[in-house]
């Protein structure tokens, strides 16, 4: 069967459909929550048949398709939190009425627990060490998503970009100081950052070279700035650019959820040209 068959096949299936549907649903009870959240929260999604599907639909020339994608990769870990280094503990493996599995363990010395949906075969064990993203679910659970669950050793680029937005955010007040003294703009409709603090707020995941080319290659909204820096002992007066707040965000955590790996360090995205390194969590860092 052709590519293109493929794609208009499963657009048409039932299954795929009520999933895209669910997409939307969690887009809206996110994205307004005092209009929607009175009524049930959307049914948990399929992240790994979503992915897989996207990653079809992502290499099609048809924009319709293109779209969808897009969303499915736009909500993949929004609300994602994340924990680093967590050593496994109490690793249990219970059948589900539903034909399926529960796995259920806690991290070491603490009685946290952490479930998950899959087959009868194990994903982790006990006494090693691993990153784990997970989102709190409406009855408190804590329901771990499989495709950010690694080993520490393994760069997963989820995992790694949502633990570079935590870090970002808890450098925010810093930084925002920073940005409003020492970079001069005329642009209008919103907050812009400049280029370093834009890259050190949004785009650590990646490398700070990568992160205006690709911000380049999408022509995400920027305007002309100059950058001063009052630290140093002599007047300095820098060109640069000024990128808008509104979009940085979602277009990095697009860039990340459509990565493909393509060699041992390298990562390719139909968003963006050019191939890319991820970064594991050690080497998250604001310096370069």
């Amino acid at each position: 069967m052709a590519t293109t068959d493929v794609r208009a096949w499963l657009l048409a299936l039932p299954v795929f459909q009520k999933q895209v549907d669910g997409v939307i649903r969690a887009a809206l009870w996110h994205e307004f929550p005092r209009l929607v959240r009175s009524g049930a929260a959307p049914e948990p999604l399929d992240w790994n048949y979503l992915l897989l599907c996207a990653s079809l639909l992502a290499r099609s020339d048809r924009s319709a398709e293109q779209r969808i994608a897009l969303r499915v990769a736009d909500m993949k870990s929004r609300d994602l939190n994340t924990t680093h280094d967590l050593i496994v503990s109490n690793y249990r493996i219970s059948p589900t009425q539903g034909g399926k599995f529960r796995h259920t363990f806690t991290p070491k010395n603490t009685s946290t627990v952490y479930e998950f949906e899959a087959n009868s075969a194990p994903l982790v064990k006990n006494g090693e060490r691993y990153n784990i993203g997970y989102h709190v679910d409406s009855s408190g659970r804590n329901i771990v998503d499989v495709s950010a669950l690694s080993k520490t050793s393994i760069v997963n680029p989820m995992f790694s970009f949502s633990v570079a937005q935590q870090l970002a955010r808890q450098n925010r007040g810093a930084e925002k100081a920073k940005n409003d003294q020492r970079v001069s703009h005329s642009g209008k409709g919103g907050y812009y950052w400049g280029k370093k603090y834009a890259w050190r707020m949004f785009g650590t995941v990646i490398g700070k070279e990568a992160f205006y080319s690709y911000l380049e290659e999408i022509m995400h909204p920027s305007v002309p700035c100059i950058t001063t820096n009052p630290d140093l002992p002599f007047s300095s007066r820098d060109s640069s650019t000024a990128f808008k707040e509104v979009g940085l965000e979602d277009a990095m955590r697009k860039l990340i959820s459509s990565a493909v790996k393509v060699s041992g360090a390298y990562y390719k995205s139909p968003l963006y040209s050019k191939k890319f390194s991820v970064r594991g969590l050690n080497a998250i860092t604001d310096k370069k």
